[in-house]
């Protein structure tokens, strides 16, 4: 929990305050975004393997970098809100997915190095009781 804590308020720093170049700010903040949502569902759904979750969550931004192309008002109206901005973005930017690939794989490690681990399942029984569940 403390390590999403600091990745949260670092992300949020990095993309609205630090001193640094919009460049550096915008593809820093992307893959402090994506390590966030990585850790906060393991934080969630600690038995799913990290791997799963760091592609889950690297698909997951990418559904929402592209989701940002789109512009209809209802979408419009909650991108106009803090957490609109803060959790559906506002603009489409091809360089964006880079930064969610780097912010998985950093997920992925810090989940694994945690020792967040599945649970041992018996021999036949599906995880979750379900097939084809990404979480």
């Amino acid at each position: 929990m403390a390590a999403l804590l600091a990745v949260g308020a670092l992300g949020y720093w990095l993309r609205f305050y630090a001193p640094v170049g919009d460049w550096l700010r915008d593809r820093s903040g992307g893959a402090a975004y994506a390590l966030f949502w990585t850790l906060a569902f393991a934080a969630l759904k600690p038995t799913v393997p990290a791997l799963r979750l760091a592609a889950t969550m690297f698909i997951v931004t990418c559904g929402l970098e592209f989701l940002q192309a789109w512009h209809p008002a209802w979408l419009e109206a909650i991108r106009r809100t803090l957490a609109g901005r803060l959790i559906l973005g506002t603009t489409f930017d091809w360089l964006d997915f880079p930064p969610y690939a780097v912010g998985a794989v950093l997920g992925w490690a810090a989940v694994s190095v945690l020792g967040v681990k599945p649970q041992r399942r018996k021999t036949g029984q599906r995880e979750n009781g379900e097939a084809g569940r990404l979480l």
